[in-house]
């Protein structure tokens, strides 16, 4: 006959319940017990509260209900019971061990080489002082090898976290996104291709990624350090000490952190963060298109780097391009921005913001009607690109308007091109010999001093279109001195067109001067000026009645004290 085991009941404190040398059942309750068998094959059952169970000698059952409970585990003929939802729970074990479900955590205790596998959960798995084999499987698992020469693979499709520790360690990450401790040289990360993103950590001194694995970050304490990538798409984040970053081929991210660190992309378009003016950036020529994202609070491009960004919230900061065709973007501070030489693009964000472009054909991006932009003379045919009304500074000769609002723009004394959006712009030449586009929307075009030039033309050789040109007003018309540019193709004209396009229509009956706009309406010309309302339409069906298709016909430009236009007002171009 069994004899029954000896129960000892806890109570909802915490408490210490040891068995004796029968077989004993020790029941926990509530509260954070320890709870230690005897001699013989005991029960143990921790009940809630986080519990401490070793069953001791014996073959013995331990459950531990629910909380955060430990178990001790020294015999391979002990069982453990824990179902789902109870908590994270940890084995500690002196032997090799599985992972049953619904357990979390394995810890390998003693000095023999032990082997630990996890489960389809999320696992942390650390093994001993010895040289152990951890096998994630399933789940996002950690896997630390401490000091002994361990190999720690991550076998299922989660995202794994692998230590290596002191120890010569060979480490497999398999699927999933996994992560590598590495401090020793002798350390093996093995990946194969299409595996996840995978990163090391590395506390060495100099650390050269292994294939398939994507990032490399230097581990903060382990000093001034190099790191190397591979063939990959890298992304390499150095210290707070001086690092020496190489990436290699691939489009690489390079970040050397705190510190005066040399960068080297390679092969390919690469991303370096600096924040500090001496961090030095390498590049040869014909590598890719580069690009600098600057939190110095100034920074110069390097040679054969192409794109400067200065950081969010970095405040007020300043970035200089280099000899190449630069682009350089600001962020919300009130910036500087220096093209230096080459045909350079200058984006100073929000702020006000200045621009100097420098020798070359320089294009400037604004946002801010304070936005300055300084040029000298003879330094290239520069161009603005405005979202606010504008006035063009000196030496600058091209100004066009962005958005779908309306805008005003104003040229200076030199021959400027202006051009509207599709709203209706109010733009103004001044002196100089100048060229308005009003585009869509009914915009009011002034020339002022010059031989100014006021052009309609769809674009890609399309036909009119009432809604692309609305109906604008010029102001100050003068046969003398401005010219009305039509495009053949627009107007469907057949008049000749040279390069340099032909002054009047060389054909007589495209072109005709009416009394009224019911004459316009049944003339046979394509454009047709009304004298009595002073406006330019243009007529497809030519002597039918009418315009034309709505949309496709009628008028085009109103003129201010114009009663007369003639032949030679006009210029057609391709």
């Amino acid at each position: 006959m069994t004899t029954p085991p000896l129960q000892r009941l806890g109570d909802a404190r915490p408490n210490r319940l040891k068995g004796s040398r029968r077989r004993d059942l020790l029941q926990g309750l509530a509260g954070n017990d320890w709870l230690w068998g005897g001699e013989q094959n005991d029960i143990l059952s921790g009940g809630a509260g986080q519990d401490w169970l070793d069953g001791g000698a014996g073959a013995d059952l331990m459950v531990g209900d629910s909380g955060n409970d430990v178990y001790s585990l020294d015999s391979r003929q002990d069982q453990i019971s824990e179902q789902a939802g109870q908590g994270r729970d940890r084995i500690r074990s002196t032997i090799s061990l599985a992972l049953i479900q619904d357990i979390e955590e394995l810890e390998l205790l003693g000095v023999q080489p032990l082997t630990g596998v996890g489960n389809s959960g999320s696992n942390l798995l650390i093994g001993n002082q010895a040289s152990n084999s951890l096998v994630g499987l399933a789940g996002n698992d950690r896997l630390m090898g401490m000091s002994g020469d361990d190999r720690l693979v991550g076998d299922g499709k989660g995202n794994q976290p692998f230590a290596g520790k002191v120890g010569k360690d060979r480490m497999l990450g398999g699927a999933g996104d996994d992560t590598y401790y590495v401090n020793h040289v002798a350390d093996r990360v093995i990946e194969l291709a299409d595996q996840g993103r995978d990163t090391v950590i590395s506390n060495l001194s100099t650390y050269t990624l292994p294939k398939q694995v994507e990032s490399l970050i230097l581990f903060e304490k382990s000093g001034n350090s190099a790191a190397v990538g591979n063939a990959l798409d890298n992304e390499i984040l150095g210290n707070q000490g001086d690092n020496h970053l190489e990436g290699l081929d691939g489009d690489d991210t390079l970040d050397g952190g705190a510190g005066q660190d040399q960068l080297v992309g390679g092969l390919g378009n690469d991303r370096y963060f600096v924040d500090d003016p001496a961090d030095r950036v390498l590049e040869l020529s014909d590598q890719g298109v580069d690009s600098v994202i600057s939190r110095a609070a100034s920074y110069s491009l390097s040679d054969q780097v192409e794109q400067l960004y200065l950081a969010d919230n970095a405040g007020d900061i300043s970035g200089n391009g280099n000899g190449l065709d630069n682009s350089l973007l600001g962020n919300d501070g009130q910036n500087v921005l220096d093209g230096q030489v080459g045909n350079d693009t200058l984006d100073g964000g929000a702020g006000r913001d200045r621009l100097i472009g420098g020798l070359g054909d320089d294009r400037y991006l604004v946002d801010d009607p304070q936005d300055e932009i300084f040029e000298l003379s003879d330094q290239g045919l520069d161009l603005v690109l405005s979202q606010t009304s504008y006035t063009l500074p000196d030496q600058v000769e091209q100004l066009f308007l962005q958005g779908d609002t309306p805008l005003a723009g104003t040229g200076n004394s030199l021959d400027n091109l202006l051009s509207g959006n599709e709203s209706d712009n109010i733009l103004t030449g001044e002196a100089g010999n100048d060229r308005l586009i009003g585009r869509g929307g009914n915009d009011t075009l002034t020339g002022g001093a010059g031989e100014d030039l006021f052009f309609y033309a769809m674009p890609d050789d399309q036909s009119f279109a009432a809604q692309a040109f609305g109906v604008d007003t010029i102001t100050d018309f003068r046969s003398d001195r401005n010219l009305i540019v039509l495009s053949k193709r627009t107007f469907g004209l057949s008049s000749n067109v040279s390069e340099q396009g032909t002054v009047g229509f060389s054909v007589f009956n495209e072109f005709a001067s009416v009394t009224d706009d019911q004459a316009a309406a049944l003339s046979s010309a394509r454009i047709v000026f009304s004298r009595d309302s002073s406006k330019l339409f243009y007529n497809p069906n030519q002597s039918e009645a009418g315009f034309g298709a709505t949309g496709a016909s009628g008028a085009f430009v109103q003129f201010q004290n114009v009663t007369t236009l003639i032949f030679f007002d006009f210029a057609i171009v391709n």
